[in-house]
């Protein structure tokens, strides 16, 4: 996604691990009714764009993904936390485009 970036964190604690498989900045827990809330950690890139419309826009591309793959009856919240705000010419080396 242009202007945002996944990150693990200072820490590398905000990850997911799935066997093999490692999602940056995705952590999963669940909720009380049995569907899963995800929690997003993104880095996004200077100038942003409002950040309401950021967190808006990553909503209904994580719905619209989870839709397509069936699973949507098993989506619970999901919450995004914007944690640092980049120029583009400073790069993060626990970053990914998102």
């Amino acid at each position: 996604m242009p202007g945002a970036a996944w990150t693990a964190g200072p820490d590398g604690r905000w990850v997911t691990r799935d066997g093999d498989q490692e999602s940056r900045g995705v952590l999963v827990a669940a909720q009380s009714d049995g569907r899963y809330e995800l929690e997003l950690h993104l880095i996004v890139a200077w100038p942003p764009e409002p950040l309401a419309h950021l967190a808006q826009d990553v909503r209904r591309r994580v719905r619209a993904a989870v839709k397509r793959e069936g699973l949507d009856a098993h989506l619970g919240d999901i919450q995004i936390r914007v944690d640092d705000v980049q120029s583009p010419d400073d790069p993060d080396a626990n970053t990914r485009e998102a």
